[in-house]
């Protein structure tokens, strides 16, 4: 099995939005039972403002 991280410095929003999207492609291609998909972020520098870069 292949392991695909999303590592974003600080989104707490893209890094899912990054996965959710290789998700939806790997079942396009027939492949989303040989890759293990997940998504982190380093920090969470934009979870207390009101409006994200």
């Amino acid at each position: 099995m292949t392991n695909v991280l999303f590592v974003y410095l600080g989104s707490i929003h893209l890094s899912p939005i990054a996965d959710a999207l290789f998700l939806d492609l790997l079942e396009k291609v027939n492949l989303r039972d040989k890759v293990e998909v997940d998504s982190a972020a380093t920090r969470s520098w934009y979870s207390t403002r009101l409006n994200y870069p």
